[in-house]
């Protein structure tokens, strides 16, 4: 009888070796059976599952650390290896530092609070000085004090490979920081370094700082959470961003075209940002650009050179000089936000004098004066490149803007000129308006911020330019009262002004009945506005009787806003009238006016003729129960009424029911606003009613409306019947969970609601979190 000898890993066939392994976790083959025998290594090598395991990570509840360190020793697959909280024995410690010394695959190593101290990175250091692949040391949170700090110091003088060293929540201090930057100086490997949470004062980040101009590969240094000053911190970044500029431009000299000290870096490749920290704290200063300049190169393709909320002071600007001679493509330079005085603008514009590149100058926000604007003024009169200056902010005076005014008379190449919150007065604008007659290339002239007074109205007339790169003139804001507006009407009605404007804008002045006269003259001139706008002013009846005499007549209005006003009822009677006849109006906004039933009257008898009008903003005035009646008799003959608010009225349950009565009728209407307006569960439940059968609204906004659990119930029947509701705004209501249930049972029926507004009312946490989870399942519901 033959003797069979049992099975063994030793001899099964490589696939049935397979099929076991299967069974094993990673880790379980790494340290039970790679090294069982050379046999069983060499398969377990090329299986498949432990050839992708790269990873190891140990965690303090978990044992055995030393024997795996050990099984890792010849190794050839892992590459990162993590130890997270575990104070490594002699023994561990003992069988790490090993193995950085003989495996030739390990990339990563990351001891996390490992407690390793001075004396363990001393270890460490020494196996580094051998080890040729390690390149990311992660050392967080073991202890490391200044002796620790010189071995590691030691080694980046002589390691090649190490690019990330991070040293985060360590003890380091001034002393280890020191021989750190002396390493810094001949490093030329070390990409990242993170000193986060030591305790590195103001002396060695100066240490750090020098040795970050003479490194020329470390790409980032993090300091933050030191007890240093924010200046050297500041300081130690811009050193870095500055490296980075120039080593970009060195790279990448076909790429670049923009160099910017501003708040947000851009990704793009065409791109290059100098960001010198967040938008409260970014700070450069002279030295740095001084820095800057000395290592710049000559470079052809840098287009935009962007140092604003830089600290720059005349000196600095200097240095900038030195910067536009080496970077010779350059057309824009932008010094926004620094502090650069009439000095520095001697300095720049002497430089200038040769440049043919530059168009574009921002200097604004600086501290130029009346001084620094006659430099300005004088340069440009020789200069024939520039066309756009920004002189914003700069505290200019009438002085300052004569000089600047002479200079106009004899440029002929600036196109945009900016000096708006300035000093200048009555004989600036004067002065401004005399040259525009002369300028013929002067596109934009921003003296905002200075009340439109009768000069600045005359300064109108006189630029040829008005509104050319928009459709309209926006006059919002101006302070302009009725003396002023009929200066301009005379201005605007003269035949030198011969632009098309389709928008006037006059909204939050002061005009009151007697300018709307001087208004409807401009309207009359400019017989292709379409929009105008005449809210927050002082209009009342007389003011409205003027529009709607024009108004008759007007066959190209389309959108007139009267809001917050001081329009009554006669007011809104003479709009009504208005409205029988003219046949372009299609938006009118009255909010906020003094209009009650009556006025509400007037207009409902013209909605009944009128079939152009398509928005009416009634919201904020004193309409009642009976205010609702009309406009319900005018919706259910109206066909053209596609949107009407009505929040913040007084019309009530009735009301409601009114407006739900004609809802059963109208066919046109799309948006109704009833917030605010008291109509509770009654007047819900009828237009509730309404909504199972109209088929046009998709808009309804019942917010603030006392409406409680059984209105949310007649809203939830009613949205099971809708298909058209799409948006629907119940929020500042008295809603509970039960009423919240109700709208929520309504969801997984009614799929057209694609906004749905059920805040502050009262419901719970809990049930708000349900509605969350309808609107995953529903991807286009907001709420």
């Amino acid at each position: 009888m033959t003797n069979k000898l049992p099975p063994s890993l030793h001899t099964l066939p490589i696939e049935l070796v397979y099929r076991i392994l299967d069974f094993l976790s990673p880790e379980n083959i790494l340290v039970s059976v790679q090294d069982v025998s050379t046999r069983l290594g060499a398969i377990v090598h090329t299986y498949p599952r432990y050839q992708a395991y790269n990873n190891f990570e140990h965690y303090s509840s978990e044992k055995n650390l030393a024997f795996i360190l050990r099984s890792l020793y010849r190794n050839k697959t892992i590459t990162t290896l993590s130890i997270f909280y575990t104070k490594l024995n002699p023994q561990e410690e003992n069988h790490l530092i090993i193995l950085l010394k003989i495996n030739q695959t390990l990339i990563n190593l990351n001891l996390y609070y490992a407690h390793i101290g001075d004396e363990g990175v001393c270890h460490i250091a020494n196996a580094l000085k051998i080890n040729k692949t390690l390149t990311t040391l992660h050392l967080e949170g073991n202890r490391i004090g200044d002796v620790g700090m010189q071995h590691l110091a030691d080694v980046l003088k002589v390691n090649e490979t190490l690019v990330t060293l991070n040293l985060q929540h360590n003890e380091v201090g001034d002393e280890g920081t020191v021989n750190l930057a002396n390493a810094l100086k001949t490093n030329q490997t070390l990409l990242s370094l993170d000193l986060q949470y030591n305790k590195i004062r103001d002396r060695g980040g100066c240490h750090l700082m020098n040795a970050s101009k003479m490194n020329q590969t470390l790409q980032t240094l993090l300091i933050n959470h030191n007890p240093m000053s924010h200046l050297q911190k500041q300081t130690i970044r811009t050193v870095l961003n500055i490296k980075e500029i120039i080593h970009k431009i060195q790279q990448q000299n076909n790429q670049i075209d923009t160099i910017s000290t501003s708040q947000q870096k851009n990704s793009l490749e065409t791109t290059l940002t100098f960001n010198i920290g967040n938008l409260k704290h970014r700070v450069a200063g002279d030295e740095d650009i001084r820095y800057m300049a000395s290592m710049m190169k000559s470079n052809n393709t840098v287009k935009i050179l962007d140092l604003c909320d830089s600290q720059i002071t005349d000196v600095g600007i200097r240095h900038i000089c030195d910067i536009l001679n080496n970077l010779k493509s350059i057309n824009s330079l932008i010094l926004k936000n620094n502090r650069i005085g009439a000095q520095g603008v001697h300095y720049l514009t002497n430089a200038l004098i040769t440049n043919q590149t530059i168009t574009v100058l921002d200097l604004g926000q600086n501290q130029i004066r009346d001084d620094g604007a006659r430099h300005l003024a004088d340069f440009l009169k020789i200069n024939q490149i520039i066309n756009t200056l920004n002189l914003s902010r700069n505290q200019i005076s009438d002085k300052g803007a004569h000089c600047l005014a002479d200079a106009l008379k004899i440029n002929q190449t600036l196109v945009s000129l900016d000096l708006s919150h300035n000093r200048i007065g009555d004989e600036g604008e004067r002065d401004f308006a005399d040259v525009l007659a002369i300028n013929q290339t002067l596109v934009t002239l921003d003296l905002q911020n200075h009340r439109l007074n009768e000069r600045k109205v005359f300064q109108l007339h006189n630029v040829p330019y008005i509104n050319k790169t928009t459709a309209g003139l926006d006059l919002r804001r101006r302070d302009i009262d009725d003396n002023q507006i009929y200066f301009l009407a005379n201005v605007l009605k003269s035949s030198h002004v011969t632009e098309v404007f389709f928008t006037l804008n006059l909204r939050n002045n002061y005009i009151g009945d007697a300018g709307v006269n001087d208004v409807c003259d401009i309207l009359d001139t400019f017989k292709t506005i379409y929009a105008l706008r005449l809210d927050k002013n002082w209009i009342g009846n007389e003011g409205a009787q003027s529009l709607a005499n024009l108004l008759k007549m007007n066959q190209t209005i389309t959108t007139l806003d009267l809001g917050e006003n001081k329009i009554d009822d006669e007011g809104a009677e003479y709009l009504a009238d208005a409205l029988k006849m003219n046949q372009t109006i299609t938006k009118l906004n009255l909010r906020v006016n003094h209009i009650i039933d009556r006025g509400v009257k007037h207009i409902s008898e013209a909605l009944k003729i009128n079939h152009t009008i398509a928005a009416l903003y009634l919201q904020g005035n004193e309409i009642t129960v009976k205010g609702a009646h009309y406009l319900a008799d005018a919706l259910k003959i109206n066909r053209s009424l596609t949107s009407l608010h009505l929040r913040r009225n007084q019309i009530g349950a009735v009301g409601a029911q009114h407006l739900a009565d004609a809802l059963k009728i109208n066919k046109t209407l799309e948006t109704l606003n009833l917030g605010h307006n008291g109509i509770g569960d009654e007047g819900t439940r009828h237009l509730s009613d309404a909504f199972k059968i109209n088929q046009t609204i998709n808009t309804i906004n019942l917010d603030t409306n006392q409406i409680e659990d059984q209105g949310a119930s007649y809203l939830s029947d009613a949205l099971m019947n809708n298909q058209t509701i799409t948006n629907l705004y119940i929020w500042g209501n008295q809603i509970s969970d039960q009423g919240a249930c109700h709208i929520a049972d309504a969801l997984e029926v009614n799929k057209t609601i694609l906004v749905l507004k059920i805040g502050l009312n009262q419901i719970s946490s809990r049930t708000m979190n349900g509605f969350s989870d309808i609107v995953k399942t529903r991807m286009k519901l907001r709420m």
